[in-house]
């Protein structure tokens, strides 16, 4: 949220968020997803299909299956 601290030590690989573990309980039971808001186009593909960025921020269907690699 607007006005959180958060450090950042690049060199140690390291992120952290300042703000009490009770406030993020509190926000996380508060948080709803945002509604779905396009009905076609590419904004709707991307509101169903890209994933988080965490996964890659890549499309869901263009995944390889489980035991495959892409070729070079």
């Amino acid at each position: 949220r607007d006005g959180d601290w958060i450090d950042l030590d690049v060199e140690g690989r390291h992120l952290h968020l300042d703000v009490p573990d009770d406030e993020l309980a509190r926000r996380r039971d508060d948080w709803r997803p945002a509604p779905l808001t396009f009905d076609r186009g590419y904004r709707r593909l991307y509101q169903l299909h890209v994933t988080q960025a965490p996964e890659g921020c890549d499309f869901d269907f263009l995944r390889l299956p489980a035991g495959r690699q892409a070729g070079v």
